[in-house]
């Protein structure tokens, strides 16, 4: 499993609930170069057990210039229902993304 480093998390109104948005070198770290993955998304998971059978819900990872290295930006809906996080690890195996707080 490839993971970034820890990133700041940003909120964002205007992003679909199934996105997140992250710089494209921190899409290097994940094995990334395609702009816009499609994958399996779980938010909130922690780190220290991943279980196979977690919720999660089909979205997109996308790579954008736009965003500052080192972040990652989600909807702030999401954010707020996952406990406002301040930092996130992302982790990609397979097609599934891992959205790792510090909860």
């Amino acid at each position: 499993m490839k993971k970034t480093s820890s990133l700041r998390v940003y909120t964002d109104f205007s992003l679909p609930k199934n996105r997140i948005v992250i710089h494209p070198n921190d899409g290097f770290d994940l094995g990334l170069t395609d702009k816009n993955k499609s994958c399996a998304i779980y938010l909130n998971a922690q780190e220290k057990s991943v279980i196979d059978n977690e919720a999660y819900v089909h979205g997109y990872l996308v790579l954008d210039n736009k965003c500052h290295s080192g972040t990652v930006s989600i909807n702030e809906k999401i954010w707020k229902n996952i406990g406002k996080p301040h930092n996130a690890v992302l982790a990609y195996k397979g097609n599934s993304v891992f959205f790792f707080t510090n909860k």
